[in-house]
């Protein structure tokens, strides 16, 4: 057995408190107490406290198979309705910040709730990313480029990597953008 630790001592890094026991060292304590053995030198066996033999024994009866049955947890703070009408407005207005959400939705739940809610339904990254304006001068360099390229085959575009995956349609989106 391990001495209690002085105040201001050091704390051992082996020690991990309130984990749960294995399927596996249940299933040891238990057969250990069907064949006889009381909890107490089950304890003094394993090297496990005698209070958590003890409750492991009694509450073996409602486990299935060594292990245990899921926590409840704390419930949430918002109705499944609540969650609809987020996730719907999120996929209408993609560029919303999350205080403008919050806004809309006239709630006092935490950016982190709302954060969690969206991750659990896939859309841990709803806003778009800002892209430059095409300007004039992109525009025509980009034009530039293409033109000199026009007669090429597929196996002269194979040799390059093109990394700008954005598209690039003039006028798109600008009234949304400045709005």
């Amino acid at each position: 057995m391990a001495t209690p630790r002085r105040p201001l001592g050091e704390i051992n890094g082996n020690i991990t408190p309130f984990k749960d026991l294995s399927p596996y060292i249940r299933g040891k304590i238990i057969a250990k107490y069907k064949d006889g053995i009381k909890p107490a030198q089950i304890a003094k066996q394993l090297n496990i406290p005698d209070s958590t033999i003890r409750d492991t024994i009694s509450k073996d009866i409602v486990r299935n198979e060594g292990v245990s049955r899921a926590r409840p947890g704390r419930p949430d703070k918002y109705s499944e309705r609540f969650k609809r009408n987020l996730i719907s407005f999120v996929r209408k207005e993609p560029k919303a910040s999350i205080a403008k959400i919050r806004k809309h939705m006239q709630s006092k739940i935490s950016n982190g709730c709302i954060t969690k809610i969206l991750k659990a339904t896939g859309m841990w990254h709803w806003k778009y990313k800002k892209r430059p304006y095409l300007t004039d001068e992109v525009a025509a360099k980009r034009l530039a480029w293409c033109l000199a390229r026009k007669d090429w085959t597929v196996l002269d575009f194979i040799k390059y990597i093109f990394s700008d995956e954005c598209s690039a349609e003039r006028g798109a989106g600008r009234a949304q953008e400045w709005a």
